[in-house]
Formats: structure tokens, C-alpha cells, sequence
């Protein structure tokens, strides 16, 4: 589980640090940075295989959210998938997440918006993607997806325009961009799992889209299961 609890703490590292990269149509600027990302990235992972045991304060972080505290992740049984990371291949778009339960203190800034209703404290599902064209098509994604926990919530995601998730964007040539999504649940729900559906993206044209035939790819639908951060340390 020692992978598992990197890929969390990879996920948080990335929302904390925020989404400051920009993806420029034509442009191999983005794949540097990624490379330069995932040198950096390696140089972690083989930190934390080095300790045995990984400090309370590391599953904590502060953003413009607010304080996020971790509660667990969720993980695929399928044994193609990497542990902590769901891939999704759209016939080359490809889709990288990590899902994990967390309690958002919330900054008095977002306390008002609509989703989280006043409230100070919320449970969320923290959702991190990495989107990347690999394809020569323009691609326009739009991140739509439908989240149904094993509790019984039914749950849309905010995406597109506005949304805090910079992957749901149309991708001009072969780029990569990072986003997350804030999904929150009713107060302390703690879903055992999650099945989640993303819709498939569109191949961009004559600068539209053509909703009946222009998909690239298939809708794709799957599930994950629930682990706690205390089971992730348990099984090290």
C-alpha cells in the first residue's frame, strides 16, 4: 500500500500547488513541463519508500478551498490499473484520476457558493485528473460525469466553464493539463464505493462539435473501492 499512499499524497501535492500551467495550441512547451514534473515526481516517490511511516500533518493541505484533511482514496480492483490512479484511454485522449474522501474546511471566500450552501465544513470527493492528447485531432472535453455512491447519492460534478478543473477545455494538438473537481457529499458520508461514468470527448471540426457522431471513443463506466488512510498505513 505504500504506492497508494504516494499516489494520495501526489493527488494533494498537485491541488495545493495549484494549476499553473497553460496549454498552448502547437506548442511542446507543456511536455517539457511534464517531464520536468514527473523527474520531480520520482525524486518523491523514492523519498517516501525511504520512510516507513509518514506523518499526520502530510495528509492535510491549504488551498484557496480552504484546509483539506484527508479521510482515505479510493481505489480499482481491476488488475490493469494502477494502484490509487483509474486511466481511461478515449482511442487516444487519455484520462489519468485519483478519487479520495476529504474534510474541507472551507475559506469564508467559498462558503457562499451555491454547492456548499453557507456551510463552514464540508465532505467531499477530491477528484484529480491529468488530460492528455496524444492524438493529431483537435479534442474538446468537457468532463461530464455522473458519480453514484454506494449510499445512494447521485452526483454531478461541476465542469466547463467556471468550473476549478483547467483538463475540461478543448485541447488544440497534443497537450497535457492538470485540473481537479470538488465534488461534496452529504456531512459524513463515507461511501464504500463509488461508480463513476465520464463521458467520451469530441473530436473538434470546423471549430464545433458534432454531438451525434463526432465522439472519440466510448463512454466509459467503472468502479472503485474505499480504503482509509489508517488501512493504507496498516498494510505497509
Amino acid at each position: 500500500m505504500k504506492k497508494l499512499l504516494f499516489v494520495l499524497l501526489l493527488s494533494l501535492f498537485l491541488v495545493a500547488c495549484g494549476n499553473e500551467s497553460d496549454a498552448e495550441s502547437g506548442n511542446e512547451e507543456p511536455k517539457e513541463e511534464q517531464k520536468a514534473e514527473n523527474d520531480e515526481t520520482e525524486e518523491v516517490n523514492n523519498e517516501t519508500k525511504e520512510n516507513e511511516t509518514i506523518d499526520e500533518d502530510e495528509y492535510s493541505f491549504e488551498n484557496e478551498y480552504g484546509m483539506f484533511n484527508l479521510v482515505g482514496m479510493y481505489y480499482s480492483e481491476d488488475e490493469d490499473q494502477e494502484p490509487g490512479f483509474y486511466k481511461i484511454d478515449f482511442d487516444g485522449f487519455i484520462l489519468n484520476m485519483t478519487v479520495s474522501l476529504v474534510d474541507i474546511e472551507l475559506s469564508e471566500e467559498v462558503q457562499w457558493e451555491e454547492r456548499f450552501a453557507g456551510k463552514e465544513k464540508v465532505r467531499a470527493l477530491l477528484i484529480v485528473t491529468e488530460a492528455e492528447n496524444t492524438t493529431d485531432m483537435d479534442i474538446d472535453f468537457n468532463g461530464t460525469s455522473t458519480i453514484v455512491t454506494s449510499d445512494k447519492q447521485q452526483l454531478s460534478p461541476e465542469y466547463g466553464i467556471g468550473s476549478e478543473n483547467e483538463s475540461v477545455m478543448t485541447y488544440y494538438g497534443q497537450v497535457i493539463q492538470d485540473g481537479f473537481f470538488i465534488v461534496p457529499l452529504n456531512d459524513n458520508s463515507q461511501p464504500e464505493s463509488l461508480e463513476l461514468m465520464f463521458e467520451a470527448p469530441y473530436e473538434v471540426t470546423d471549430a464545433g462539435v458534432d454531438t451525434m457522431n463526432g465522439k472519440v471513443g466510448e463512454d466509459t463506466e467503472f468502479e472503485m473501492k474505499f480504503i482509509s488512510k489508517e488501512e493504507m498505513e496498516e498494510e505497509q
